[in-house]
């Protein structure tokens, strides 16, 4: 990456190799309740989303969602500011995971939003709850934002992840949280999110953030669109928050992108397993191989 993004340069390491960064309780036990306090007050605002979740951040106005993402950086950039340098934020919302077996959230990348590597953008993710098996955790695919580096479009997606999806559990990394931790987080980090089985609401809240000398796009691509082409159109936070996933205001529309042979081409269990192996530690790789061993006496009996 041209441009850090974090201050400190082991944190700025950590991410750039792995795509993501933890920090245990950054956020007060003060500020976790004005946030849960925040949520409530908007709670009728917010609508449902799809994986049991409700996102503020699709407010049923944008005007509201502008307002909640406002009163969220009010309350949380004192502590973004330890961490980061020469960002930006961009929309955020509330993401409260319904109980359920429909609440898993499959794995997925975020859409391209600046021009990357140069620049970055990426999620500051906030715990509520204390978040652990079965309470609807994170997991992440480690070091998979250099696995195969493409833009990435909205509505339309290229679906490379569908040949990986029955291999890639043998490699996750699950984050257990606990209230007050962070996970700042590549928005091309492949990630989801566990079923939420606890019998109650999983509280998080997310805002997103990119490089300051970054132009913001939105690559908006439909059934309608060139094959190998995408529309960029040029941003601000009104507008993200405004567009959602449909198109973006015809004034902003800054010509189209080519997105060339990786957008199209699927990601094998191969290659997906030769790149995850390279990441892993001895001690992950070992956690690896038990989980396959699992699945195939799970096959047999």
């Amino acid at each position: 990456m041209k441009n850090p993004i974090f201050k400190s340069e082991e944190e700025q390491a950590t991410f750039e190799k792995d795509g993501y960064v933890v920090v245990r309780r950054l956020i007060p036990p003060p500020i976790v309740e004005a946030l849960n306090a925040l949520y409530l007050m908007h709670e009728k605002e917010s609508q449902a989303d799809q994986h049991g979740m409700s996102n503020s951040s699709h407010a049923r106005s944008p005007e509201a969602a502008l307002k909640i993402c406002q009163q969220m950086e009010s309350l949380v950039t004192e502590y973004v500011d330890k961490h980061l340098i020469n960002y930006k934020f961009l929309g955020g919302g509330f993401l409260v995971k319904k109980s359920g077996e429909d609440s898993y959230f499959d794995m997925h990348q975020d859409r391209t939003l600046v021009e990357e590597p140069q620049y970055c953008s990426l999620n500051f993710w906030m715990s509520l709850d204390d978040i652990g098996k079965d309470r609807g955790r994170l997991f992440v695919l480690k070091g998979s934002p250099r696995l195969s580096p493409y833009i990435r479009t909205a509505p339309e997606y290229s679906m490379k992840l569908n040949q990986v999806k029955k291999v890639a559990p043998h490699f996750f990394t699950y984050l257990d949280t606990e209230a007050g931790d962070v996970v700042f987080f590549n928005h091309a980090l492949i990630h989801g999110s566990e079923k939420n089985l606890s019998g109650r609401n999983r509280m998080a809240a997310t805002m997103g953030v990119y490089s300051t000398d970054a132009s913001l796009s939105i690559y908006y691509k439909d059934s309608e669109s060139p094959p190998d082409k995408a529309e960029r159109y040029l941003i601000d936070n009104q507008v993200f928050i405004n567009s959602r996933n449909g198109r973006p205001p015809k004034e902003d529309f800054n010509g189209f992108v080519h997105l060339g042979k990786a957008w199209s081409s699927p990601i094998t269990p191969k290659q997906l397993s030769d790149f995850m192996m390279q990441q892993l530690s001895f001690k992950e790789k070992v956690i690896v191989y038990g989980r396959k061993m699992k699945s195939v006496f799970q096959k047999k009996y």
